[in-house]
């Protein structure tokens, strides 16, 4: 047997992405619901239709070129591959969500969740090479990314997101306990953590997208904040990049 399957941390580390998938297939088929596509700021500006919405997507490009700029120019050591990935696919979220909120339906939606998997998964492939071993980077990347695809896929298929979601939640339960458990020669956990909680506050942020609308008097919306605080979470992976280096 070999020596880390023999770590209970390891072991924990293992369960928690594939007791997510378990859970979540097993208790069914979790439908979208109809109310998904029913946003708050339904506003026009400009001649673009839900402005708000659509316009919010380039803090992903900002943030996502900062961080393929940091890597390009200060080379910093860590996993190059997976932060490469992980704001690749941060910019690609700018296009694919962008298109979607332009015309909020199933089909824009596959081009919206598609660069977030590809995210995730790059982001969790680094953090496990970082932290665990740096050949994890390198065997898991690709395969990660494909699995995350693959359950975008299986959703558009078959009207089940439990394989989405358990991307996400296997994701963020792996990545926290990482941070708990582990340790990386960097000493980054501060970056690492501000990230997940500007991610946790999107989330939320976009679970009260109407009262939030109603709440700033049809200001800015829940949803459209949760575009800024998800970017903002991919900041936080950029200036970790840029210390490693040295500030700018």
């Amino acid at each position: 047997m070999p020596d880390f399957l023999r770590s209970p941390r390891h072991l924990v580390l293992i369960a928690l992405p594939l007791l997510a998938v378990a859970v979540l297939l097993a208790v069914g088929p979790i439908r979208q619901s109809h109310t998904f596509y029913d946003y708050a700021d339904r506003r026009t500006i400009y001649g673009i239709v839900n402005f708000s919405d659509v316009v919010s997507n380039l803090a992903f490009l900002l943030a996502g070129g900062m961080g393929l700029h940091a890597l390009w120019k200060r080379r910093p050591p860590g996993a190059v591959w997976g932060w490469t990935a992980f704001f690749a696919g941060a910019v690609l979220v700018t296009l694919g969500s962008a298109h979607y909120h332009l015309d909020p339906n199933p089909r824009t939606l596959v081009w919206d969740r598609l660069p977030i998997t590809i995210a995730f998964m790059a982001a969790f492939a680094a953090l496990l090479g970082e932290y665990v071993a740096a050949r994890l980077e390198r065997w898991l990347l690709v395969p990660l990314v494909l699995f995350g695809a693959a359950s975008v896929v299986y959703w558009t298929m078959t009207d089940d997101l439990a394989l989405y979601l358990s991307v996400q939640v296997g994701v963020f339960g792996g990545g926290l306990w990482l941070l708990i458990a582990f340790d990386s020669r960097f000493h980054q956990k501060a970056f690492v953590l501000a990230a997940f909680l500007s991610y946790g506050a999107a989330i939320i942020f976009e679970r009260f997208d109407h009262q939030i609308y109603a709440f700033t008097n049809r200001a800015i919306s829940g949803h459209t904040l949760k575009h800024v605080l998800a970017a903002l979470a991919v900041y936080w992976i950029c200036r970790m990049l840029c210390e490693r280096t040295g500030r700018a």
